[in-house]
């Protein structure tokens, strides 16, 4: 067998509406397979418009987002493993190199209905990478996008968190589908707390996260805009 035959095929229950990706081997039983996934292809609109956001490019005076690569590993581990600059993240500390090749490697991922998506943050002036973008769509809200971004601790108190927000709200508001941003912000983290509040952002009750805010913000009226409590 060949070496251009050695790649992975992923198999599943196929339903309609679900999203798959499938590396087709060069076999008559993978062609077989793959036409039969190709049978489930989906086709919601919504869906389809939130996938536009694989390759959306955002952009502001000072920063812009792009896709990231392997010229990115050392200084996304040198952001990501600092104790400091993650200590209003969310999950830990990365701890080896391999931990940021993997944030590159998942950089996109559509997994149980469930779209993450993750672009570098750039300075335009030098094209310096500062942090990343993290943009999450689940089937379940598929009128809802999750924002969350982090920046490397030196560029900190230089207004990139409001830069950032800014320019992914005006990208939102263009895609149709998408009617509420959702954000998580640690307590202890006044500055960005301050930041969604004065975007508009609404606070809303919740206890899976008892050191954390969770925020809502409409950017177009739903018919469900009243059940959040504050």
């Amino acid at each position: 067998m060949g070496a251009d035959v050695l790649r992975t095929e992923i198999f599943a229950k196929f339903e309609p509406g679900a999203s798959y990706q499938v590396f087709v081997l060069k076999s008559p039983h993978s062609v077989k397979r793959r036409l039969r996934c190709e049978q489930f292809k989906p086709t919601l609109p919504i869906l389809t418009e939130n996938r536009m956001l694989k390759n959306v490019e955002l952009n502001s005076k000072r920063l812009k987002t792009r896709n990231l690569n392997e010229g990115d590993i050392e200084k996304l581990f040198k952001i990501y493993s600092d104790k400091e600059s993650m200590k209003f993240r969310g999950s830990k500390p990365m701890n080896k190199i391999a931990d940021a090749s993997k944030m590159i490697f998942d950089q996109t991922i559509e997994k149980n209905n469930i779209i993450k998506i993750r672009k570098a943050i750039i300075k335009k002036e030098n094209k310096e990478l500062i942090g990343t973008l993290l943009l999450e769509c689940d089937k379940s809200f598929p009128n809802r996008c999750e924002i969350g971004f982090s920046f490397e601790k030196s560029e900190w108190n230089n207004g990139y968190g409001k830069e950032t927000l800014d320019m992914v709200l005006e990208k939102l508001k263009t895609i149709n589908s998408i009617k509420e941003v959702k954000a998580w912000c640690i307590k202890k983290n006044i500055a960005s707390v301050k930041i969604l509040e004065k975007k508009g952002f609404t606070r809303i009750n919740q206890n899976e996260f008892p050191e954390s805010y969770l925020f809502i913000k409409e950017l177009k009226k739903t018919a469900h805009n009243n059940v959040y409590k504050k």
